[in-house]
């Protein structure tokens, strides 16, 4: 038996349409809150979170050994570049002594501050902007020396 042109045609198309909505949900992340301290928790916990919640191209800004006065370099990293996780995952910090030191800012900017108590060796800010309904990581500062 034959089925019509147009039926195979609706069947073919409806077959795409599920396909791609459901590869679509498996990869789409919801924001994991509005809340910021809520957000930056699991932000901190899951590179997926990372890589869908970060505003690409990231401002990377880093001090220069070169320079005389150890001025800061910074340079614009895309999605293609990017090494994650981006900000140190929770077990990462607890082994290698890293701190939230505290969180900044207000309305839609925070900036956490990051650091080894103690040390010059390990000083990262990470400055977040509210778009698009979530929390996104737009700019690194890394005064380490």
């Amino acid at each position: 038996m034959k089925m019509p042109i147009r039926v195979l045609k609706g069947l073919l198309c409806m077959a795409l349409c599920f396909t791609t909505a459901t590869t679509f949900a498996k990869s789409s992340i919801e924001c994991p809150s509005q809340n910021f301290k809520v957000f930056i928790k699991a932000f901190s916990n899951n590179v997926q979170i990372q890589k869908r919640f970060t505003a690409f191209p990231i401002s990377v800004s880093a001090i220069d050994p070169t320079t005389v006065d150890y001025s800061f370099k910074t340079k614009y990293i895309t999605r293609v570049d990017a090494q994650f996780p981006l900000f140190p995952l929770y077990k990462n910090r607890l082994a290698q002594n890293i701190q939230i030191r505290k969180v900044t800012g207000s309305g839609l900017k925070r900036t956490v501050e990051t650091q080894i108590p103690d040390s010059d060796s390990h000083a990262v800010d990470f400055t977040f902007v509210k778009q698009k309904h979530c929390w996104y990581l737009k700019a690194i500062n890394n005064a380490s020396l």
